[in-house]
């Protein structure tokens, strides 16, 4: 029995420092929130870095976290691939108590990211959308359109031919 209390101890601590890069996650997309607004590309640049060493922090943990369930599983004689729930309805007083709150933390937290990363994506979309009109519009109103034989025509290997275009 105190051997399984130390494996749950030591599954509720790895569940921690996962919450805790999660929690590191949100904060970095509310700041990609700002960086898109502001049209930031370096700000973005550092967050994307932040996030990778985030990513390879959190499957570093995952792959603790079920190498942890796994072994209580087992010897539960649980399936190998127990979820959080099942773990914790055999877990003793507290450890289950910790482990439902985990669970349900966990549970908010992705949700709450779910709505950010919607957020940012659409935040990118409207902006690559503005991005791409203004070079519509800069192209239309600011360079000459090329002629109707300029079009059939192609460019050439200098670049767009004005040759007979009436063009001068």
């Amino acid at each position: 029995m105190v051997r399984m209390n130390t494996e749950y101890q030591k599954l509720i601590a790895v569940l921690g420092e996962q919450l805790a890069a999660f929690s590191d996650l949100r904060v970095l997309l509310e700041q990609e929130k700002g960086a898109i607004a502001c049209f930031d590309t370096e700000g973005l640049a550092t967050i994307v870095g932040a996030k990778v060493q985030l990513h390879n922090r959190v499957q570093e943990l995952d792959y603790q976290r079920q190498e942890i369930a796994s072994g209580i599983a087992q010897a539960l004689g649980l399936e190998e691939k127990a979820t959080l729930k099942q773990l914790a309805e055999h877990a003793p007083g507290k450890l289950r108590d910790t482990l439902l709150k985990v669970r349900h933390v966990f549970g908010q937290l992705a949700d709450d990211m779910a709505g950010r990363i919607q957020d940012n994506g659409e935040r990118i979309n409207h902006s690559l959308r503005l991005v791409i009109n203004l070079r519509r519009l800069i192209i239309q109103e600011i360079q000459e359109p090329p002629t109707y034989e300029e079009i059939v025509r192609g460019p050439t290997a200098h670049g767009p031919s004005v040759a007979g275009s009436g063009r001068i």
